[in-house]
């Protein structure tokens, strides 16, 4: 039997205006679209993963009777790809109709929704029966329904359960959950690539998006296999991506098989309108769509509906609303993001490869959200940068060669040397030329090192705990945390908060300070008596 995908709005329109016969003197009902949608994204699922999550939901929840027969065959563990025959006899229902509802979710990227929504609506009408049957017992013993009550909170939530430890397995190296790197990004995950304005962040995400659509890496960061990428982004013309596009065509000679693969694997959606929960609800739609590998948001501030500084307006965007687009994980996120101003004279701030997340507007919520940090930084040279792999960078698997001995080894590496192209493409019907948009590897130099600093100050200077003596409490209960104790200190130096923190560190470790770790996050110090 040939399969096709069908239009999810479409097929809940038709069912509902159709009365299609299912089991023997019964008719299609009109059914709430959810529904439909939550058994259509189970039954569509092979691996059955989706209907895990869902089976504590009884037969009798559905209001339509056809459903009720597909969630029953379900249970049974009939799989309706893998014999439609079967659940065909076994629900009453036409191959046709199995079809019609089984493609009405597509692939079911918005199943956690769709169970959301449905659960919440069935308990309420649960505790509306139970305290409505309650109200007929007419002062009967109540124990009976303050037992179903119980039986009903007793049952699973939305979500999934918890593990025993020892059910926890290590991926095979195939694992298609895992989209970068060695578990650089998985499905579920998202990263964050963060720099200044200007840089040229957009055109390395359609650059990134092309590449590994292509199945091959960017710049050493490697993808598991083709990924499909769906790029929201507000800021660029058409004209700006058609220039990007061109450059990528001419500097990776792509044959005519390699342009139909990108033309099909990376889709640019632009919208400059909606923001916060419209833009969610619109996000949903496109993913359940598209079906990508990737979704890449360009940038953050264009989307979110409040302070990008404020966690909670962070966290209400990125885990409430796309975290929740992406439960059971289907997809990973790509971030693009605006430092904030930088710092400049004596509040410039010298930070580490590791520190330069921090440097990103809205602070610590994001960071913690996000599953991997790229951070673009200029390099000394004009046209010149430092791709930085700032949060679990070890994990894309990025290598270089080293000189050692007679021969070279493989040394992973967090800091990617890379420029713009100053290639001039000559294009058919114009007499300009065109500037090539894209970024290439360069020549590691003497400067790009794992310390991403900036020209001059701090490097050179050796600093001393004795010089910051007089701004550490002396007894326990003054005791002052990291960021206080900084503040302090720059009253009297110069001093970064990257150096003042291995300085810090240094000093617990040689015993010159105690620490209170008590609360990890924010941990206070005080002298050592």
């Amino acid at each position: 039997m040939e399969r096709r995908k069908s239009n999810p709005m479409n097929v809940a329109t038709e069912l509902k205006q159709q009365a299609t016969t299912g089991a023997p003197g019964s008719r299609m009902v009109v059914r709430p679209d959810n529904e439909l949608l939550l058994v259509s994204a189970c039954m569509g699922d092979m691996d059955g993963f989706h209907f895990s999550h869902a089976k504590h939901l009884p037969a009798t929840a559905f209001k339509d009777a056809n459903l009720r027969s597909v969630w029953r065959a379900l249970g049974q563990g009939l799989i309706f790809a893998k014999d439609e025959a079967a659940f065909a006899k076994a629900t009453g229902l036409s191959e046709t109709q199995l079809l019609r509802i089984e493609t009405a979710a597509g692939l079911g990227a918005g199943f956690s929704e769709y169970l959301r929504i449905f659960e919440q609506s069935w308990r309420a009408s649960e505790i509306q029966r139970i305290a409505g049957d309650m109200v007929k017992s007419d002062g009967a013993d109540p124990e009976p329904f303050i037992k179903q009550m119980e039986a009903l909170r007793a049952q699973r939530l939305t979500g999934s359960q918890p593990k025993a430890i020892d059910d926890f397995r290590l991926p095979p190296d195939d694992d298609p959950s895992v989209l970068l790197g060695n578990r650089y990004l998985n499905r579920g995950d998202g990263m964050v690539l963060v720099s200044t304005s200007g840089m040229g962040k957009s055109s390395m995400d359609v650059q990134m998006a092309v590449r590994f659509a292509l199945g091959l890496d960017f710049m050493g960061v490697k993808s598991n296999g083709k990924l499909k990428s769906l790029i929201i982004q507000s800021e660029d013309s058409d004209g700006d991506v058609a220039e990007i596009w061109e450059s990528i065509r001419y500097k990776m000679a792509l044959t005519d098989e390699q342009v139909a693969e990108a033309h099909r694997m990376v889709l640019i959606q632009t919208e400059r309108v909606n923001r916060g929960q419209a833009f969610i609800d619109q996000l949903r739609r496109l993913v359940a769509k598209h079906q990508p590998d990737l979704v890449h948001i360009n940038p953050l501030q264009a989307f979110i509906m409040g302070d990008v500084t404020e966690a909670r307006d962070l966290g209400d965007f990125l885990r409430g609303g796309l975290n929740s687009l992406n439960e059971p994980a289907t997809f990973g996120y790509i971030i693009v993001h605006h430092t904030v101003k930088p710092p400049r004279g004596r509040d410039k701030v010298i930070l580490a490869w590791q520190e330069v997340m921090y440097d990103m507007a809205g602070g610590a919520e994001i960071i913690n959200w996000a599953r991997a940090i790229m951070s673009l930084r200029a390099a000394k040279e004009p046209g010149e940068f430092n791709l930085v792999l700032a949060k679990r960078g070890i994990r894309a698997g990025v290598t270089r060669q080293v000189e050692q001995g007679a021969g070279f080894r493989e040394e992973i590496v967090t800091t990617i040397p890379l420029k713009h192209s100053t290639d001039l493409i000559d294009i058919p019907g114009r007499a300009k030329k065109l500037r090539c948009i894209y970024w290439e590897a360069r020549t590691p130099t003497a400067d790009d090192s794992s310390q991403v600093e900036p020209k001059g100050s701090e490097s050179s200077k050796k600093y001393r705990f004795e010089d910051f003596l007089r701004i550490f409490p002396a007894t326990r209960q003054s005791a002052l945390g990291f960021r206080s104790l900084h503040r302090a200190c720059v009253n009297m130096s110069t001093i970064s908060i990257g150096t003042f923190h291995r300085l810090v560190k240094a000093a617990a470790k040689d015993g010159h300070i105690q620490e209170d770790a008590s609360d990890p996050k924010t941990p206070k110090y005080w002298l050592k008596t």
